[in-house]
């Protein structure tokens, strides 16, 4: 039997839910290198739900969205 892992893939609304920050926040961590790489399809950016969670895994509670 073949068992491929499906990706999923958030948009910046969904992302920003989950973490609870604004979209800003979100664009700002990207630009410090904060938050895990997005993949590009055309314009829109899009983040692997399996790299958000070990990010937010690895990152303290409260340690993003501060500045």
């Amino acid at each position: 039997m073949n068992t491929q892992s499906i990706k999923k893939y958030l948009t910046a609304k969904e992302l920003s839910e989950q973490l609870g920050l604004c979209r800003a926040s979100l664009y700002n961590l990207m630009r410090r290198g904060e938050l895990p790489q997005c993949h590009k399809f055309g314009r829109a950016s899009r983040w692997l739900q399996s790299d958000i969670d070990a990010w937010a895994q690895s990152t303290p509670r409260g340690a993003y969205g501060e500045n």
